[in-house]
């Protein structure tokens, strides 16, 4: 009974922090449950446990949270952004870190939060982290982040059916994702129906045309932002904590 209730407490806590998000970047809107879900399929196909299914699906509920400390005002715009605007963003990850470290039934998620926009040729962020010095959560949620962007429409273009985002997976595949991930990710989509998400008219223009940093095309402008590399420098504690025994089952050969 008591494990019943703690889990609708965390459902709740999470839906409250998700929706907190939303509320800010109205582009979000069922993004961080998305993820999640997506997350979940493919840690089916990963064979992971349920503690660390778990642990994945809370970061895929969270993995934006940080962007609650980002100004308005540079999550809406689209067009114009100085590369200090991109290191804003940039930091967002971070500050999601900042936010939800103390609350323990994230232990499992927090360094897939700080490291879910790291790429495997080393071109991302925070950490500039490359291969698999990338957890492997941060590697699962960033495919999930980036299929969800591409499956969901846009005010400038139609949603990507699940076969085109895959498509774009796959050429990324190596550079930007890890390829085995990309691999789970389509295994995963041979049990499971995903069909695009097309996001109301109305909301769409009250959101306007803002900066979708988790297009895949997104990853390449932050990677080659002079402002976004001279700032990542990583403070202490930012780095993946290799004595956690989450670190060491995700690295594990």
């Amino acid at each position: 009974m008591q494990y019943g209730d703690e889990q609708r407490a965390h459902a709740r806590t999470l839906r409250a922090l998700a929706a907190a998000v939303e509320t800010k970047d109205l582009y979000t809107r069922g993004h961080s449950e998305r993820v999640a879900l997506l997350c979940e399929l493919m840690a089916g196909s990963l064979a992971l446990s349920y503690q660390e299914t778990e642990a994945l699906r809370f970061t895929g509920m969270l993995h934006d949270i940080g962007k609650l400390a980002i100004p308005t005002r540079v999550l809406r715009r689209a067009e114009g952004l100085s590369d200090a605007d991109l290191a804003t963003i940039a930091t967002h990850p971070a500050r999601g870190v900042e936010m939800v470290r103390d609350i323990e039934f994230l232990r499992g998620s927090i360094e897939a939060i700080r490291h879910h926009h790291e790429r495997m040729d080393g071109r991302g962020y925070p950490s500039r982290l490359r291969g698999e010095d990338i957890p492997l959560f941060a590697r699962v949620v960033a495919v999930a982040d980036a299929f969800d962007s591409l499956t969901t429409s846009r005010s400038h273009r139609d949603a990507n059916t699940a076969e085109e985002a895959m498509a774009e997976l796959h050429r990324r595949a190596g550079a930007q994702f890890d390829p085995s991930i990309v691999a789970a990710l389509e295994r995963s989509l041979t049990r499971h129906v995903w069909e695009p998400t097309r996001l109301e008219p109305g909301l769409m223009a009250t959101a306007g045309r803002a900066f979708d940093h988790d297009d895949p095309a997104a990853s390449d402008l932050m990677a080659e932002s002079v402002s976004i590399e001279s700032s990542m420098s990583v403070p202490a504690g930012s780095e993946p904590n290799r004595a956690d025994p989450l670190w060491a089952k995700e690295t594990a050969p």
